[in-house]
C-alpha cells in the first residue's frame, strides 16, 4: 500500500517517484514563481528615478566601438545628454 502523500502516476506499467514527492512540473512552477517574485522586487528596488539636478552615480556601457565609456570620464569635459535609441532592427 502507498503513502498518502506518494504520487501514483505510472510509465510504463512501473511506478513513478519523484524526489521530496512532488511532481516535477508542481516544483517547476514553484520555482518560477519564486523567481518571478525576486526578480520583481530586486527590479523595483534599482528603477528609482533621480530627482532634478540630482547627479547620476557612475557607469560605464560599451560604446559603438565596442570599448568601454565612463560617465566620469566624458562628465570631466562638460555636461553631456545620454539619449538611447532602440531601432526596430534590434533585439530588445
Amino acid at each position: 500500500m502507498r503513502a498518502p502523500s506518494e504520487p501514483s502516476l505510472r510509465l510504463g506499467g512501473y511506478p513513478v517517484t519523484f524526489q521530496g514527492g512532488a511532481m516535477p512540473t508542481t516544483r517547476a512552477v514553484s520555482r518560477s514563481l519564486v523567481l518571478s517574485v525576486l526578480a520583481v522586487l530586486v527590479l523595483a528596488s534599482a528603477a528609482v528615478a533621480l530627482e532634478v539636478g540630482q547627479k547620476a552615480p557612475d557607469f560605464s556601457l560599451n560604446g559603438t566601438d565596442g570599448k568601454p565609456v565612463k560617465l566620469s570620464e566624458l562628465t570631466a569635459k562638460g555636461p553631456i545628454v545620454i539619449y538611447t535609441f532602440i531601432a526596430a532592427f534590434t533585439p530588445t
